[in-house]
């Protein structure tokens, strides 16, 4: 059974506290000297706020020393923006040492001078992440996401630039942190992956270790224990470049998490007893003592060792307010109800079997009073175990009942077992049959589009504009010659293009058409015009239909319409929109003809097109002229 609430990384801010490196005392002392030389307050107090981020990873308490120093000049001197900065950099520290209430006291006060000058919006959301991360050490994470996304919205209306761009990364990397411990694990792998690709490069290692231990923890809950590790083994990678004892602490317990869970146990127990020496050096000892307890009473549970997950479960919670931590005790409790059921102990497994539900009722809100009932009459059928057995043993017709009965279950099995293997059987040649009707529909739809395609171009157009051509050239009118060449190679070579998709854009298709129009037009001697109207409601451009549909149509309108009339003919094409399809009209002045002779002229290529659009195409036809409509 897994942890009911995610151990999740002690996510680090960005309010510029460097971090870079391990700072040095040479270092600090120049500093120092260079503030005994400022005049002006507000840049000295300013000027003791940097001492103080230099120091903070060597000496945590030292480094609020100097917060205080600046803040006694910057409070005296009304500076405003020097006092709120401080204020920030305070509570961060506090936050650290694990003096919570101080925290959110102190950051506070940095807010409401922020929002009262109302002139700092990247300051204003620094102290609003400070204090979301704050709340979230409390294990308050509703009141952490609030603050985060008070932050985010303090510096939405900034470019992502410089420092802006820098602490949007942070922030994003923060709520990625708070989603998982809501285990809304797709918008935790969002905001982490966000952090990343906002500021990808690896200059600040305490962000990224968090970055890495984040996503090892959402890949732990959800099962991933290899991507898990893999994360874990960067997270400590980098660590060894600052060498932080709280992250050491985390890695290794996450580790050791995981170890159990692959029955690793050796290796998980050594890893608890590498990280015991660790916990006194850690800057936030209280911090580090509970996140080593809960995992360590998991991992002893874990490799049977009940007393030892006993011992350790029972002292963690005598360090701690169970009412007000319910979110870490409710594991331990947990652990201890599984120990003393495994030890045989019901009495104190339901013990603390009713204290963890009352805890999971803290935390989630769920009414446990069933799985109570359940454990209680677990025990009643552990009492009168031994009375069933002397009764079976006693009852001769109740063991042939239960023969028969076996007998009757196992007709009954094989029975289901026939009847299942027949209907998948069924099912496996149902859909080989369907298989081969879907092949024998894909087969003749080809051959469907082959012979359209065979039947789209006239043979008669192609051998004529060669002999055109040839003419041309033998009369000496080389330039309309090679005029015509190049308008019938560029149509040819678009036919051919087309003719390997299944469907065009339509713009491709009004070019191509447009093109064989004015192929035709230059072959007749301008025996014709032609107009191609496309309705502005038509996206042209993503809109999908068969290659050439329209070519057939617009061929027999101009060789057994327009060209045997005595006047000069007129060729219209008009597309519109017709709800979800598009309406085709082809009009032209030709001479026509007679509706007994129409099944005589509908051409095979129209019968294809109608099978490959899917809709009647409709001939009116007269001595005026003739109209051709469909929809694709």
């Amino acid at each position: 059974m897994k942890n009911i609430l995610l151990v999740v990384s002690l996510l680090f801010t960005t309010i510029d506290i460097s971090i870079a490196g391990t700072t040095n005392s040479p270092e600090i002392d120049s500093l120092i000297r260079i503030k005994d030389t400022i005049s002006d307050t507000c840049e000295k107090a300013s000027k003791y706020m940097e001492i103080a981020q230099r120091a903070f990873i060597s000496d945590p308490q030292g480094s609020l020393d100097f917060i205080d120093k600046g803040l006694t000049l910057a409070e005296n001197s009304s500076c405003e923006e020097s006092t709120a900065n401080l204020y920030v950099n305070k509570s961060i520290i506090l936050n650290h040492l694990g003096r919570r209430e101080a925290s959110i006291e102190v950051i506070n006060k940095a807010i409401s001078i922020y929002e009262s000058t109302g002139e700092h919006p990247l300051n204003l959301g620094k102290a609003f992440l400070s204090k979301g991360n704050t709340h979230l050490n409390q294990d308050q994470i509703s009141a952490a996401l609030d603050c985060y996304l008070q932050s985010l919205s303090a510096v939405s209306a900034l470019d992502e630039e410089g420092q802006v761009k820098k602490f949007k990364s942070s922030l994003y990397g923060n709520m990625g942190g708070v989603y998982s411990k809501m285990k809304q694990f797709d918008s935790a792998l969002y905001y982490i992956n966000k952090s990343v690709e906002l500021d990808p490069i690896e200059n600040e290692p305490i962000r990224f270790i968090d970055h890495h231990f984040n996503l090892s923890t959402i890949y732990k809950v959800q099962d991933s224990f290899d991507l898990a590790l893999h994360h874990l083994n960067k997270s400590d990678s980098l660590n060894q470049t600052i060498k932080s004892p709280l992250h050491q602490i985390k890695i290794n317990l996450n580790r050791a998490y995981i170890y159990s869970y692959l029955a690793k146990h050796e290796d998980a127990l050594d890893l608890i007893q590498t990280t015991q020496p660790l916990i006194g050096n850690s800057p936030n000892y209280k911090d580090a003592y509970n996140m080593f307890m809960i995992t360590s009473s998991k991992v002893y549970y874990k490799a049977n060792k009940y007393q030892k997950c006993i011992n350790i479960s029972l002292e963690f919670l005598e360090s701690i307010d169970i009412e007000k931590s319910a979110g870490r005790s409710v594991n331990v409790m947990l652990d201890l109800y599984l120990s003393y059921k495994a030890l045989g102990d019901y009495k104190k497994s339901l013990k603390y079997h009713e204290e963890y539900k009352r805890l999971l009722d803290i935390v989630t809100g769920e009414n446990t009073q069933n799985e109570i009932n359940r454990l209680k009459q677990q025990f009643e059928s552990e009492k009168k175990k031994k009375e069933i057995i002397l009764l079976k043993e006693k009852d001769k017709i109740s063991q042939l009942e239960i023969k028969r009965k076996d007998d009757e279950l196992k007709i009954r099995t094989y029975f289901i077992s026939v009847l299942t293997l027949i209907i998948l059987l069924l099912v496996i040649i149902s859909l080989f049959i369907y298989r081969q009707i879907k092949l024998k529909q894909q087969k003749k739809a080809i051959e469907l589009e082959h012979k359209a395609l065979r039947s789209q171009m006239n043979p008669h157009f192609i051998f004529n504009s060669l002999n055109s051509i040839q003419r041309m050239y033998v009369e000496g009118s080389t330039d309309e010659a090679n005029e015509f060449l190049s308008e019938f190679s560029g149509l040819i070579r678009s036919i051919l293009e087309n003719s390997n998709h299944s469907k065009i854009a339509l713009n491709e298709e009004i070019n191509t058409l447009r093109a064989y129009l004015e192929l035709e037009k230059l072959r007749t001697k301008d025996k014709f015009d032609f107009t191609i109207h496309v309705d502005d409601s038509i996206d042209s451009y993503n809109y999908q239909v068969p290659p050439l549909v329209l070519q057939p149509f617009v061929e027999n309108a101009i060789w057994h319409g327009v060209l045997p009339g005595s006047k000069k003919g007129d060729i219209a094409i008009n597309l519109s929109k017709d709800g979800d399809r598009i309406h085709v009209e082809v009009i032209d002045n030709g001479i026509g003809f007679s509706s007994e002779s129409n099944r005589e002229h509908e051409s095979q290529g129209i019968k294809i097109t109608e099978k490959r659009i899917g809709s009647k195409v409709n001939i009116q036809s007269s001595s005026e002229g003739t109209k051709i409509d469909f929809t694709i």
